[in-house]
């Protein structure tokens, strides 16, 4: 479809103050001027025929600027995560693969100094650098993967959601159950704030299937119109040391990703593990509340 010209202030001006006081001062000399000299006691029906079909046209004018402008916003916001998403990718990129090559090159020099010394360290270097890309193959698997889940247009975040555990279950093999309490479609997230929200499942799914040896796993999501969404990923693995990992830079869990994703909506996120006693990750973010449709009447 072709967007729309955006709306400027010339025309926002036009539409909202200028144009109703033309049309009042039109009316007044029509009905001065024109329609009471020709109709006379009739001119009253004929000049409130004229300002009520106005007035219906002005309103559709209106509303058709408030459609204009609600497109244009819900435009910019979908930009605005495409951008902020482009930096996670970069971020994650640099903190997983980048870190992973580097290693590599340090165990390929070490490799190549013990070949040189024939001292039979060598092979066991290499058999550590086939670990290694192993591990990052897998991970560029993953990450592809993760990279064309999204929020399809016309779907909800919790439909995407739900699509996204369907298909880690499956490849994983890994039990994860999903639970939705409240109605969902008495709230509303925007663009910005349902790309972060879905991220945030997926990294904490990817810390399930990368650290956590579990078993089983929940995501239970709370609805709440006038608070906001509530949601949770439990884990029943290993766990964690919480506050080691934070002192390390939470780098490896992504925490640190996770709680930014939340911030930047206006969100919180809070991590509870301990060692042997599995990890649960909550975030909530708010949300706008949305009017529950009228009954029918005898319903």
């Amino acid at each position: 479809m072709p967007r729309r010209p955006p709306v400027n202030e010339r025309s926002l001006t036009w539409i909202t103050v200028v144009a109703p006081l033309v049309f009042i001062v039109l009316v007044a000399w029509f009905h001065t001027a024109v329609v009471w000299p020709s109709l006379g006691d009739w001119g009253w029906a004929v000049s409130l025929a004229v300002v009520v079909t106005g007035t219906v046209l002005f309103s559709r004018a209106i509303l058709s600027l408030l459609d204009r402008i609600y497109q244009e916003k819900q435009n910019l916001e979908e930009a605005v995560a495409i951008m902020t998403e482009r930096e996670r990718i970069a971020r994650e990129m640099h903190d997983g693969f980048a870190q992973k090559l580097g290693y590599l090159n340090l165990k390929l020099g070490a490799a190549e100094e013990a070949l040189r010394r024939g001292d039979g360290t060598a092979l066991d270097e290499i058999k550590d650098m086939e670990r290694v890309v192993q591990e990052t193959y897998s991970d560029v698997r993953y990450v592809l993967y993760d990279l064309r889940s999204q929020v399809h247009p016309g779907e909800s975040v919790l439909g995407a959601i739900r699509r996204y555990v369907a298909d880690f279950r499956r490849q994983t093999g890994i039990p994860v159950s999903m639970h939705v309490s409240g109605d969902p479609d008495r709230v509303r997230l925007s663009p910005v704030a349902e790309v972060h929200l879905f991220r945030i499942v997926q990294e904490a799914l990817t810390n399930v299937r990368k650290h956590a040896a579990a078993s089983e796993v929940s995501v239970r999501v709370e609805v709440r119109p006038k608070e906001g969404i509530t949601l949770s990923v439990r884990d029943d693995g290993r766990g964690f040391d919480l506050d080691a990992v934070q002192a390390n830079g939470r780098s490896r869990f992504g925490l640190g990703i996770m709680q930014e994703r939340a911030r930047e909506v206006g969100g919180r996120l809070a991590v509870e593990s301990r060692a042997g006693e599995g990890t649960t990750v909550r975030v909530w973010v708010p949300a706008e509340p949305v009017e529950a449709p009228a009954s029918p009447a005898g319903t």
